[in-house]
């Protein structure tokens, strides 16, 4: 099998913007980061906004998305995060 090659790749923000990443997750066109104990959405264009309170997702360990929802498991309970 021949090794993949990559096209094109650039940075999204400033280099080590997104340190203390605990997971992150991709939904309907939109990137989901839990980044400094905090989720955060991420669009193509690297425009980014933070998704409820400060601190939050402290303790996370992974996160997937399902069917429209996230899934997050945190302080060894796993929680549905439903998007409006």
């Amino acid at each position: 099998m021949a090794p993949l090659k990559f096209s094109l790749y650039r940075l999204l923000g400033k280099r080590g913007a997104w340190s203390n990443t605990a997971a992150m997750t991709a939904l309907d066109g939109s990137l989901y980061v839990i980044q400094k104990d905090s989720l955060w959405s991420v669009t193509k264009k690297g425009i980014y906004a933070k998704l409820g309170n400060d601190g939050a997702w402290s303790n996370t360990k992974a996160m997937t998305a399902l069917d429209g929802s996230l899934y997050i498991i945190q302080n060894d309970s796993l929680w549905k995060v439903d998007l409006e």
